[in-house]
């Protein structure tokens, strides 16, 4: 079993994981503001609380993004800190997959159109099948208006996650079917960081990096470079 730390503050939640010698500390708190003021007391308290040293663990997992870019920023430093203080690595790990597992562990939905509001009239988009507890991509993370979805097979039974369902008018439209399920209050939560990190690290899919590779995802970013990419090669 492999003993790590997850954490995520890409939303409005400073939730955290732990687990060590096969047992499991949880705090998930909803703090919309002053993340940073709570983020290194609930470390210091999760590992208080299992009687372990920061050392003592094999690494630390972390929710990369996309999501809130304070929230985002406040954890890359604080994962670049702590790895570096203790010799540990980092895992990143996507913040859409963990929200679709999250969704499968609390209502069982086995397909998860997950959208989270990213501004500007803008939402995060993704999405997800789960099977056997591991989070596979049908369509690649993506960024854009609502009206403007990916279309995906209306033949599948989608669960809607994320706050970017608060409105789903604009995303059934460019669906065109209607989402029966959703859960626009859904915040990424450590338990479900935890559970992939440890399952991608102990079957090999995945490996722990260097602590300045604790970086955010900017989604924006890597599509806008992708499409000037794409119009040089063409």
């Amino acid at each position: 079993m492999v003993n790590l730390l997850a954490l995520d503050t890409s939303d409005d939640a400073c939730s955290l994981a732990l687990s060590f010698g096969g047992r499991r500390w949880v705090d998930h708190q909803v703090v919309p503001r002053g993340i940073n003021r709570v983020l290194l007391a609930g470390v210091e308290g999760l590992l208080a609380q299992a009687g372990v040293r920061l050392g003592d663990l094999d690494g630390i997992a972390f929710g990369a993004g996309p999501g809130s870019f304070t929230g985002l920023r406040i954890a890359c430093g604080v994962v670049q800190g702590l790895a570096f203080g203790a010799g540990l690595g980092v895992l990143p790990v996507s913040t859409l997959e963990v929200l679709a597992l999250g969704a499968a562990r609390r209502t069982g939905a086995r397909r998860s159109l997950v959208a989270v509001d990213a501004r500007m009239n803008e939402i995060y988009w993704g999405a997800y099948r789960i099977d056997s507890d591991e989070v596979f991509s049908v369509h690649p993370p993506w960024v854009g208006s609502p009206a403007g979805v990916p279309v995906v097979d209306a033949e599948d039974d989608w669960f809607g996650v994320g706050s970017g369902w608060r409105n789903p008018t604009f995303i059934e439209g460019a669906l065109g079917f209607p989402v029966a399920h959703t859960d626009p209050d859904a915040l990424p939560e450590a338990v479900d960081l935890l559970e992939l990190a440890q399952r991608r690290l102990t079957q090999g899919r995945a490996h722990w990096l260097d602590p300045e590779a604790a970086q955010p995802v900017y989604l924006r970013d890597q599509i806008a470079w992708r499409k000037r990419h794409e119009r040089t090669q063409g």
